[in-house]
């Protein structure tokens, strides 16, 4: 009878002395997963500021080259109004040296 009581009791008993080594076995495999998914979220948010730091330096870049473009045909206007207020300020010189020539030569 006592014989037949401990080898019933041994499971328990080892259960209860192996309880906490059962524990941590069963913690390693979480443990891993946890830092698999920490080490995954982190190079998930790596990944998207990176992503997104692309694409703001690409918004800046087209952004960047479309007012040098504005600014090179706004320079192209500019010289065209230039080059046509000299032409006209070179057209009225020669018609009023024209007009004192004329002038000059009806009066003198």
């Amino acid at each position: 009878s006592t014989l037949l009581r401990f080898l019933v009791s041994l499971p328990s008993l080892v259960l209860g002395a192996l309880h906490q080594s059962l524990l941590l076995i069963l913690t390693v495999p979480w443990c891993v997963a946890m830092i698999l998914i920490s080490l995954f979220l982190t190079g998930l948010r790596v990944v998207l500021y990176l992503l997104h730091m692309a694409l703001v330096m690409g918004v800046v870049a087209v952004l960047t080259l479309m007012l040098h473009k504005k600014s090179d045909c706004d320079a192209v206007k500019q010289n065209e109004i230039k080059t046509t207020f000299h032409q006209m300020t070179l057209e009225d010189f020669a018609r009023n040296a024209n007009m004192r020539l004329s002038h000059k030569g009806a009066h003198g």
